[in-house]
């Protein structure tokens, strides 16, 4: 019997990719009826290129992607530049790797190309996946369209709204952070005229704050904007006014203020997550990605960790320490992952003398102490599969 995946995004495809390089047949189960464009951009730091690298993604995606100088940190207030984080040769002769943005679309595009050319692995759109029956050696998958699957190997990669996850922890729906995310995409020639667009700018909001850098080989500028509001949302994402982004930024500096001001369209997000959880497998069905650890995306690390996991259940795989090696391989990184996550949002959202604070102490911090507090997340080099 195959192993089977549920869920033919970033993670799935990444693990497709990776069991079938260690000799393994794959079915990958999607949803949804064809792969479309979704999404925004991605922060792609050495650790995700590595594991990029490893896949054998990289080559695919890099024309694509942008290599950006600098991350400008602002403050969204004042609009001073508090903090200038060097990404090129230095940063990459630190890490070992380079830094990267790029549009998810790209991205999941490459995996999938890449995906498609490996022999042992069969995508199957259309699945949605309705109930698992988890037995010691083998998992029966039920879908909509009445059609079943066994595989001796089933592994979770369906994000943080996750069936699998149901069956295999049942710990209840997602909990929503009181977060919400707009992400919008504009055309790279209507970017408002600010120094170096090209970079990524981080700016801190009292209750929020702002990213923005190019994607799409420069030909797009991808904008977030986080806040801090009680709304939940059971779908995936609902389209929203400008005017509902810029009334949680009134007193916005004017570069930032353009920023929000420019896009027609955004689309809203409810950030959501799940409890850690040291448990996350039931005999031969295991959860990676989103499905068992999703977090804030103030790290821009939640497709990365993604694609560590591939690798890492691969690589554990074929070690022969098996799922539960991989789960004990990840649950540090991915918890400390989660948990700085979390802590940036509030440290990006201060305010009053807090903020003040802050903008002191980023202000002060050397570009060698920038890097020594990156080591743990960017020196991770991926398995070998």
């Amino acid at each position: 019997m195959t192993i089977g995946i549920i869920g033919g995004g970033i993670a799935g495809l990444a693990s497709a990719i990776a069991l079938a390089k260690i000799g393994r047949e794959v079915d990958v189960y999607e949803k949804a009826d064809a792969f479309a464009e979704v999404g925004a951009g991605l922060q792609i730091g050495p650790n995700a290129v590595s594991t990029l690298k490893q896949l054998g993604a990289f080559d695919a995606l890099e024309p694509l992607m942008v290599a950006p100088e600098n991350i400008r940190i602002m403050d969204g207030v004042t609009g001073t530049l508090l903090s200038t984080l060097p990404l090129g040769q230095q940063f990459e002769t630190r890490f070992g790797q380079p830094y990267r943005v790029s549009h998810r679309a790209d991205l999941l595009t490459a995996l999938l190309e890449t995906a498609k050319n490996c022999d042992r692995v069969n995508i199957h759109l259309a699945s949605t996946l309705t109930r698992l029956d988890i037995e010691p050696d083998t998992t029966f998958c039920h879908f909509t369209n009445a059609k079943t699957a066994s595989h001796e190997m089933l592994v979770g990669a369906d994000g943080f709204r996750s069936v699998v996850r149901r069956s295999v922890l049942n710990d209840g729906p997602p909990i929503f952070a009181g977060h919400s995310l707009y992400r919008t995409l504009i055309p790279i020639e209507k970017a408002p005229d600010i120094p170096r667009i090209t970079d990524v700018h981080l700016w801190l909001y009292p209750k929020g704050h702002v990213v923005h850098y190019p994607v799409s080989a420069g030909k797009k500028l991808n904008i977030v904007a986080a806040s801090e509001q009680n709304w939940e949302n059971k779908g995936w994402s609902v389209p929203v006014e400008p005017s509902e982004v810029i009334k949680y930024f009134p007193n916005a500096a004017d570069n930032l203020q353009s920023v929000l001001a420019t896009p027609q369209n955004w689309l809203k997000w409810a950030a959501a997550g799940h409890p850690h959880s040291p448990v996350w497998h039931k005999h031969q069905t295991v959860l990676i990605g989103d499905a068992i650890h999703p977090t804030l995306p103030y790290l821009a690390q939640g497709a990365a960790m993604a694609m560590e996991d591939a690798v890492c259940l691969a690589s554990a795989i074929k070690s022969g320490t098996g799922i539960s090696g991989y789960a004990t391989a990840r649950q540090d990184r991915t918890r400390k992952i989660v948990e700085t996550s979390k802590r940036l949002g509030e440290i990006y959202h201060m305010s009053g003398l807090q903020r003040l604070a802050r903008n002191f102490a980023i202000g002060h911090t050397s570009t060698k102490s920038q890097y020594n507090r990156l080591d743990w997340l960017y020196n991770w080099t991926a398995p070998e599969i």
